[in-house]
């Protein structure tokens, strides 16, 4: 039978086990005596009825130590665990962690009990005290579960940082956003170059701000154009792609926003960011590849949005020889 009851939601799965391995290293505790129902082997047992076993495990267990976070307070499962225990006038209350002092307001529906964080070392002091007073064991050497302690405010930082939340958001809205991330040239076919001498034709506002950076170097890592000039004796180096909303015949008139451009590798590969144009899907686009001693040539583009997951080709530009003349 479990001893201590740790009540959080299952993303915060890792916290809790940290959680039980400095109560474990403090008070001389197994993992069996604990009560986690997201971790394997010590929650709720297969094909148990999950309600059934977590209100019996509330009425024998002597600690309740609840972990809330911005997801579990959202969990019902958790005030519900919560909610028992307060409703057992035998038992002692739960006792109730945030991972720092500005998530306290998760705490509101009970504000009259104490609530203790996880990234202050005294505070994790007094949850030591209070579970191994409510087991009725005492407390080992400060040494024996000082590394789990140090771990776990570490970790609380870490985890529920104001930075960790950003890129949470990020990712969330990148996410939802998927089908709008990457963009490819539809119907770019091959493009043929004539050989030619040269010159012949051919929160706060701060927070916005800082979110909006955040996203837009994250999505730029997928609004890419990228191919490959070629011919026959293989990759061109040092063609100058250009992707621009009207035709720019020559680089030193490419600038931004209206124009961007790419040089090609000593393969022949180029990578063009559609960013910089803030280009959108359907918008019409022009390619455009200059070389010394190859005629000039441009394509119309339409920007065609895929799937993040969907793979797609590079895009392949082919250079063929001219007959002589």
């Amino acid at each position: 039978m479990a001893r201590v009851f740790i009540s959080h939601a299952h993303t915060d799965e890792s916290m809790a086990r940290k959680l039980a391995a400095l109560l474990g290293d403090a008070l001389g505790l197994s993992p069996r005596d604990f009560f986690l129902s997201s971790q394997q082997g010590h929650g709720v047992a297969p094909a148990a009825n999950i309600r059934d076993s977590i209100v019996r495990e509330l009425k024998s267990v002597p600690a309740l130590v609840v972990l809330l976070t911005p997801n579990s307070a959202a969990s019902p499962w958790v005030w519900l665990e919560a909610g028992n225990r307060l409703g057992s006038g035998d038992k002692a209350p739960p006792i109730f962690m945030v991972p720092s002092a500005r998530f306290m307001p998760l705490v509101a529906p009970v504000a009259d009990l104490r609530c203790l964080r996880l990234d202050n070392d005294g505070e994790l002091h007094e949850l030591v005290q209070a579970v191994g007073q409510n087991l009725g064991t005492p407390v080992l050497d400060y040494l024996t579960y000082k590394p789990a302690l140090d771990d776990l405010a570490r970790s609380a930082v870490q985890t529920y940082s104001v930075s960790t939340e950003k890129r949470a958001r990020v990712v969330s809205w990148l996410k939802r956003n998927a089908a709008a991330l990457v963009l490819v040239a539809a119907s770019l076919g091959t493009l043929v170059y004539s050989f030619r001498p040269p010159g012949d034709a051919g929160g706060s506002a701060a927070d916005d701000l800082r979110f909006n950076d955040e996203i837009s170097r994250s999505v730029a890592r997928f609004l890419k154009l990228k191919g490959r000039v070629t011919s026959t004796a293989g990759g061109v180096h040092g063609a100058t792609v250009m992707v621009a909303r009207a035709e720019v015949q020559v680089p030193a008139k490419c600038l931004e926003p209206d124009c961007t451009q790419d040089g090609t590798t000593t393969e022949g590969e180029f990578t063009i960011d559609l960013t910089r144009i803030q280009a959108s899907n359907g918008d019409r686009v022009v390619l455009s590849v200059f070389k010394e001693g190859f005629a000039f040539i441009s394509k119309a583009l339409a920007v065609d949005v895929r799937a993040m997951d969907q793979g797609t080709a590079p895009q392949s530009v082919m250079l063929s020889m001219a007959p002589p003349r």
